[in-house]
């Protein structure tokens, strides 16, 4: 009896399993034909967990896949020629994951090989041309706008060159750039807090400690008008 019942549950759960794949590839080739192919790809996904092995199933995904793929390299060659390539990258990240999606069920890909090469050749020169925008606004004192390419490097590449270190430069520049300019207008409190709010773990510490010296040296007789120490690192 409770082979019988065992062997039931087996064929309701075999039937079930082959409706649910039916299902799914009749709303993914209706997605298909209005061209969704990202939408109809993740259906013919859920129909190859169902059974991997049915012909039927994996041509729909290979097909699929095609189109789709066909797709995502139209919009990167528009984003790779415009003046805001930003989105290139989000581009190439679908592919990768698609190509996973793929792999996992141990279809080949249909993205030609070639374009890895492209990919890696068009992620360098991105990321170089940021790093030398960042550099520019940087020598222009425009830190925000220098941050802003710095951040973006880092996003795609942490490692990239030295990007770390110069966002951690630009974050403590205009700190530094602001007490010199309040030394020079003799506004010499303003002057001792802002040079407080950097550590000597930051970048370029040592014109700290020299303007400091200067403003002990000079105005030893007024300390007491100087700020007690605070960090903004702590904020």
């Amino acid at each position: 009896m409770k082979k019988l019942a065992l062997s039931v549950m087996v064929i309701y759960c075999c039937l079930s399993s082959a409706m649910g794949q039916k299902r799914l590839l009749r709303e993914a080739a209706k997605l298909e034909t209005q061209g969704r192919y990202e939408a109809a790809f993740e259906k013919y996904v859920g129909a190859m967990h169902h059974n991997s092995t049915k012909l039927e199933t994996r041509q729909a995904l290979i097909r699929s896949s095609k189109k789709l793929m066909d797709q995502w390299l139209s919009e990167y060659f528009i984003v790779r020629n415009s003046d805001t390539p930003d989105g290139l990258f989000s581009i190439v990240n679908q592919i990768e994951s698609h190509q996973q999606q793929l792999n996992y069920f141990k279809v080949e890909s249909t993205l030609p090989t070639h374009y890895q090469t492209d990919f890696a050749k068009d992620r360098e020169r991105i990321l170089e041309e940021w790093y030398q925008k960042g550099l520019k606004a940087k020598s222009d004192s425009d830190f925000r706008l220098a941050g802003e390419y710095f951040n973006k490097i880092i996003e795609v590449d942490p490692g990239y060159r030295d990007a770390q270190a110069q966002k951690e430069v630009i974050n403590t520049a205009p700190i530094l750039q602001q007490a010199k300019k309040a030394y020079e207008q003799k506004q010499i409190a303003k002057a001792w807090k802002l040079l407080n709010q950097l550590q000597p773990t930051d970048p370029g510490y040592q014109e700290v400690v020299d303007y400091k010296e200067m403003i002990l040296n000079e105005y030893a007789l007024n300390l007491s008008i100087l700020p007690s120490e605070s960090n903004f690192h702590s904020n």
